[in-house]
């Protein structure tokens, strides 16, 4: 054991394992650990024979717990954070390892579930947004309700009033619902792009026209350069469609009576660059790495004055993901802000299968429970 796994069914097994493997002596010695472990804690796996997992992973919680197998004989499992060489939170499997009858050493299983973790923390923002989003418009709509039910109705003056803002709260929470179905098909890939030749001038030339009555309104002019020798694209027309619609949209809310609003493209490499940009309030520094976050807002009173649902960045930005692209935004306070969409030109998003790697993966789900009892004899 001293010199690893001899098996080479087991060898395989270890190697590729995204888990990360340490078996230790019943002195706590290390006398394995198999290539995940080595990558995921920066260590040279023929240099760490002998060590202690506190000189080698430092974690005294993975010390304590090891050190309790190896005294007890009883298997257990927890959930600990490594900080080094970066924060990470592990799912930690220790069984007991008989190296001799009168020698008990430990066998841990590490399991990474930082993203996971991530994600479920993600979640609980989400809802809590979500619930925070739904309350203000459902709070106005029912007071109004309640406000005509008690005599307003037979106030010719005001109640018209009330009932308008019913119906925009309405359409407000209309909306709201209308991009959360968006955003959450694309995220779980129900909607994957629907891949055909589209022209990005034809697309953003349509768009501009229907939201011009929009911007002549708030005294904003529009203006199109360089998309009409701009080569065709594979992509999704519907996505692509509400992608610039929705920058479009945001560079005329945000923008200043007598502003512009320019959108531009060119061809760099493989990809084409649309830029929208303006001449609208801007968005401070501190907030710039937040605005694609669901519900955040720079700006929350006007965004929700303005039937903004928080979640149109949102979109933006998994559209363009979706599609194998990028997007950035510069954007200086009081100055206006530039978002730049990167689109591959020929996008192939169909994911191969490398038959090789899938059969030792499966290898790998199939033997892993065996593989486990015979590293604890």
């Amino acid at each position: 054991m001293s010199d690893g796994p001899d098996s080479p069914e087991l060898s395989l097994i270890l190697a590729h394992m995204a888990e990360a493997v340490v078996a230790l002596d019943g002195g706590g010695k290390i006398i394995f650990i198999n290539p995940s472990t080595a990558r995921l804690f920066q260590l040279e796996a023929d240099q760490v024979a002998g060590r202690s997992i506190l000189e080698t992973i430092r974690n005294n919680d993975l010390h304590e717990i090891a050190k309790s197998v190896r005294e007890t004989s009883l298997p257990r499992s927890d959930e600990i954070t490594i900080l080094s060489p970066e924060e990470r939170i592990f799912e930690v499997q220790t069984v007991p390892l008989e190296i001799s009858p009168a020698e008990t050493g430990a066998l841990l299983v590490l399991h990474n579930i930082t993203r996971l973790r991530r994600l479920e923390e993600v979640r609980k923002d989400f809802v809590a947004n979500v619930s925070h989003e739904l309350r203000t418009p459902l709070a106005a709509i029912k007071g109004f309700a309640e406000t005509l039910r008690l005599g307003a109705i037979e106030d010719k003056e005001h109640r018209d009033e009330f009932i308008a803002s019913i119906e925009k709260h309405a359409e407000n929470l209309t909306a709201m619902v209308d991009d959360l179905l968006k955003l959450s098909a694309i995220e779980s890939k129900q909607q994957a792009p629907k891949l055909e030749p589209i022209s990005l001038f034809e697309i953003i030339t349509a768009i501009v026209t229907s939201l011009s009555k929009s911007a002549k309104q708030n005294n904003i002019r529009l203006a199109i350069q360089s998309l009409d020798a701009l080569p065709e694209i594979r992509a999704d027309r519907s996505q692509i469609k509400q992608l610039f619609t929705n920058l479009i949209e945001n560079a005329i809310k945000y923008n200043r009576p007598g502003g512009n609003v320019h959108i531009a493209g060119n061809v760099d490499g493989n990809s084409i660059v649309i830029t929208v940009a303006d001449t609208g309030i801007g968005i401070p520094h501190e907030d710039i790495p937040r605005i694609f976050e669901r519900f955040y807002r720079v700006e929350k009173g006007r965004s929700r004055e303005m039937g903004g649902t928080g979640l149109g960045l949102s979109i933006v930005k998994h559209i363009v993901e979706a599609h194998g692209g990028s997007i950035r935004v510069e954007s200086e306070e009081g100055k206006g802000s530039i978002f730049s969409v990167r689109l591959p030109i020929n996008s192939d998003l169909t994911q191969t299968h490398n038959s090789t790697l899938g059969k030792i993966l499966d290898d790998i789900d199939k033997h892993h429970s065996k593989t486990l009892k015979k590293l604890t004899g």
